[in-house]
């Protein structure tokens, strides 16, 4: 059995999308990767999270996977899902951030929320060598 909050990374790690009702939306997107012919590197495709601090609508599918994961029925889940984000809500009023561990902080500021990321999520996908090849002998189609 895993935590709420880790059920909740797991989900946004696994669908690429995590929505928590009255914060916002969070995304997983890939920065494309890129090419550094000069220092002959290929960069990683980097993925990062974006947020949008609309006020969505709490995700059904979302529900199942956190009662599946966390090993509770459904119900006690979705009580369970309920409390956290009013304890969200009321934490950032509180003290003007909070810490979403795996995900990033997120930020009160007015009456909307910012985020922060904080996953190092490129430290795994180190960048690659790359070497220019040239056979003799052998034809090359310039296009």
């Amino acid at each position: 059995m895993v935590s709420l909050q880790q059920g909740l990374h797991h989900y946004l790690i696994q669908y690429k999308k995590l929505t928590i009702p009255g914060v916002g939306n969070f995304v997983l997107e890939n920065a494309g990767a890129k090419l550094d012919f000069v220092n002959k590197t290929l960069e990683a495709p980097v993925p990062y999270i974006s947020f949008n601090a609309e006020a969505y609508a709490a995700d059904k599918n979302l529900l199942a996977f956190l009662a599946t994961h966390c090993g509770k029925g459904e119900t006690e889940t979705i009580r369970a899902f309920n409390e956290y984000t009013f304890d969200l809500k009321s934490e950032l009023t509180a003290h003007g951030q909070v810490l979403l561990p795996g995900i990033g902080i997120i930020k009160k500021v007015a009456s909307s929320y910012t985020f922060q990321s904080t996953a190092a999520l490129h430290k795994y996908l180190p960048n690659l060598t790359i070497e220019r090849v040239l056979r003799g002998n052998a034809e090359h189609v310039i296009k």
